[in-house]
């Protein structure tokens, strides 16, 4: 015999689903917090991301700062990607001509199988260790052609890197600047199976920081 105190089987099991129905309720509403919370956040991140884009690009390096940079400098970092799809990058000295950059590799270099594979890649040359001083930096996306056997660009390139890193022009990079160091150097380079990379600029990012400064003492002048 039932106790009259007890609730019905039939009142318990509609509890029970009013119970349910609110808590599934409940979750949903926190649900949607959770997802008005993390799209609020992102577009927040997107913005700080956009803001900081502009900070930078607020302080370009004018084409007359960069051809100084490139003139001065004489290393980059060439950068590609391996068949796995890595990033890599390597140190390498650089000669500019006629808008392009170029630069040498012997011909055990696993660059030189990536670059075969696939030309896109990427240069970074920094001012740190020049007369500019840190600071200043100039970033390009591009594509680079390998030429392996072509004796003529050889001739002419190895003899113009040679000039430009041992020669009277360029920054004090090395003591000896003689012509026995140069034809040593040529001599050196002009190895068989050697290929030269011919690296075609489309895309420039440059950053002058020296201009930070600038706008700061600006701003602080302003504010007195």
């Amino acid at each position: 015999m039932l106790c009259k105190c007890a609730p019905s089987p039939a009142k318990t099991q509609s509890g029970i689903v009013n119970l349910l129905g609110t808590s599934c309720l409940i979750f949903i509403s926190l649900v949607k917090c959770l997802v008005k919370i993390r799209y609020f956040e992102e577009v927040r991140m997107n913005e700080q991301e956009k803001d900081n884009e502009k900070n930078v690009s607020q302080y370009p390096l004018d084409p007359e700062r960069e051809a100084d940079l490139i003139k001065l400098q004489s290393e980059c970092t060439f950068m590609w990607t391996n068949k796995e799809g890595h990033p890599m990058g390597v140190i390498m000295s650089y000669l500019e001509y006629e808008g392009k950059l170029w630069l040498t590799a012997a011909p055990n270099k696993a660059r030189i199988a990536a670059i075969k594979r696939d030309g896109r890649s990427a240069i970074c040359i920094t001012s740190t260790g020049t007369s500019m001083f840190g600071g200043k930096t100039v970033s390009y996306k591009g594509h680079c052609l390998i030429h392996e056997n072509n004796q003529d660009i050889k001739d002419w390139f190895y003899a113009a890197l040679s000039e430009r890193l041992y020669g009277e022009s360029a920054e004090k990079l090395y003591q000896d600047t003689s012509q026995t160091k140069k034809d040593q150097f040529v001599e050196f380079l002009d190895t068989p199976g050697r290929v030269i990379f011919e690296f075609k600029i489309e895309k420039t990012i440059g950053f002058d920081g020296d201009k930070i400064g600038v706008d700061t003492s600006d701003s602080n002048a302003d504010e007195e």
